[in-house]
């Protein structure tokens, strides 16, 4: 062989031997959390006021969007929320909803607020941006209060056998639900 093939040669080998190191430097945008989970009861932190049961939830991702399919005592629901940061509105079993979701690096971040049966006290909370006042005079940040706004962090454990749920809602505690992947 000559002298130039020799070199061209090696320089295609140093640069395919580098391929699946560039590639292990840029890993996913954000954590794929698609699965089963099961919530760990003992390792959930909420207030004594509230008690939690069995839960499921089976979560589907793409690119822009995010599903949640939880089964709580016997009872299906689904989120579904677009990832872009956007405002967006949806039905759902429990009513109307506005939501906001984004990543904020390897957690999903959801807002939203509940727009239905305003004559009734709404089963979830939820909203983001611009939001009803539902308890006049408990005035949080941008609009939002206790009665029409929730936020959640969703997070992976580094093994991704672990899933963190931070439930935050204005005017309650902070509410860390895991769980374990089935």
């Amino acid at each position: 062989m000559q002298r130039p093939a020799i070199v061209s040669l090696l320089s295609l080998a140093t640069v395919l031997a580098l391929l699946p190191a560039a590639s292990a430097q840029n890993p996913p945008a954000h954590p794929d959390l698609s699965g089963t989970w099961i919530l760990d009861v003992a390792k959930s932190r909420v207030p004594k006021t509230v008690s939690l049961v069995a839960q499921t939830v089976v979560i589907s991702c793409s690119d822009k969007t995010v599903e949640f399919r939880f089964a709580i005592k016997g009872q299906d629901s689904i989120e579904t929320y677009t990832t872009d940061g956007k405002d967006h509105s949806y039905r759902s079993q429990q009513g109307e909803f506005d939501s906001r979701a984004q990543w904020k690096q390897s957690v999903l971040v959801t807002k939203f607020s509940f727009s239905a049966y305003e004559n009734r006290a709404p089963k979830y909370v939820v909203r983001a941006g611009t939001l009803r006042n539902a308890s006049p005079g408990r005035e949080f940040p941008n609009g939002q209060n206790d009665a029409n706004y929730a936020e959640q962090r969703w997070s992976l454990s580094q093994d991704g056998r672990v899933l963190s749920r931070v439930w935050v809602n204005y005017g309650f505690s902070e509410l860390v639900y895991v769980y374990n992947k089935r």
